[in-house]
């Protein structure tokens, strides 16, 4: 009777202890379970007392044995964690994007054409005017008018400060102005033809933008300037004349384009009888690099 009272209770106690899946884990832990599924790298299961919850799942690495409600067992111990693959890490795409030249503010290199309307007063000493009541010969001084015509090419760089988006001050140079003028009156004995050489002209700039594209300049430049450097062959060496060109100038801008207008005085032989002033006035069109 005691021997079956034995046997009756370790059958008890053996249908309790399997009657539910049992996952013992790595770390020591254990799981009360119902086991749903076993996949390739996980097992499944529902909570023993949550048979209705939500499904679980823990992967295979990490659990040492299971333990069926039917007494079987599944043993997990040589599965392996599988290394975390490192993420790929993509490069941020930069998208370059080359800024576009600014034509107004940025420098250049400006070359020009130019249409020119001249004109010039001419001193000229050492003039018979006739005898006086002695029988002395009288000279004196006359000055005579001379109309221009011309056309000019003007070489420049030009420089500017700051960074305002509407208004940049800045400095020019006019490496060169070449001016080819010619007398379409006729009425000068001396200079039918006549030629301008002005080197290095510099000066202030000042550059005003409208918008991206339009917008203004306002110069003004001092310099150097050499009338007749090169006298057809019906001119003497001698009249040469070495002088200061001063001038203002206001131009519109179109990306790099321009178009303006341009008035230069010129004063020669400064200090001597023999003087030669002149004005210009020009029309320009050009572009800046």
């Amino acid at each position: 009777m005691r021997t079956l009272l034995i046997a009756s209770l370790f059958s008890l106690f053996s249908f309790m202890s399997f009657s539910q899946d049992v996952i013992f884990m790595k770390d020591g832990s254990k799981i009360e379970a119902k086991v749903i599924e076993i996949t390739s790298s996980s097992i499944k299961y529902n909570r023993y007392d949550q048979p209705d919850g939500p499904s679980r799942t823990v992967y295979k690495s990490k659990v040492k044995e299971i333990i069926y409600e039917n007494g079987t067992w599944d043993n997990f111990e040589s599965v392996e964690e599988e290394p975390t693959a490192e993420p790929v890490r993509t490069p941020p795409t930069r998208t370059s994007r080359r800024k576009e030249k600014d034509f107004m503010f940025s420098p250049g290199f400006s070359f020009e054409g130019m249409l020119t309307y001249g004109m010039e007063d001419r001193n000229t000493t050492g003039i018979f005017l006739g005898y006086d009541q002695f029988g002395y010969a009288i000279y004196g001084t006359s000055t005579e008018r001379v109309n221009y015509i011309g056309i000019n090419l003007r070489l420049g760089s030009k420089w500017y400060f700051g960074k305002s988006e509407k208004y940049r001050p800045g400095i020019q140079v006019s490496w060169l102005r070449l001016a080819l003028l010619i007398n379409p009156d006729g009425n000068s004995s001396q200079n039918p033809i006549g030629n301008l050489f002005a080197p290095v002209n510099a000066g202030f700039t000042n550059a005003i933008k409208f918008n991206e594209n339009l917008g203004m300049e306002v110069n003004a430049s001092v310099g150097f300037v050499i009338l007749d450097l090169v006298p057809p062959p019906f001119f003497s060496s001698d009249q040469n004349v070495l002088g200061i060109m001063y001038g203002v100038e206001a131009k519109f801008r179109y990306d790099k384009l321009a178009i303006g207008f341009d008035y230069s005085r010129v004063e020669g032989n400064l200090g001597d009888l023999d003087r030669r002033s002149m004005n210009l006035i020009s029309l320009s069109v050009g572009a800046k690099f």
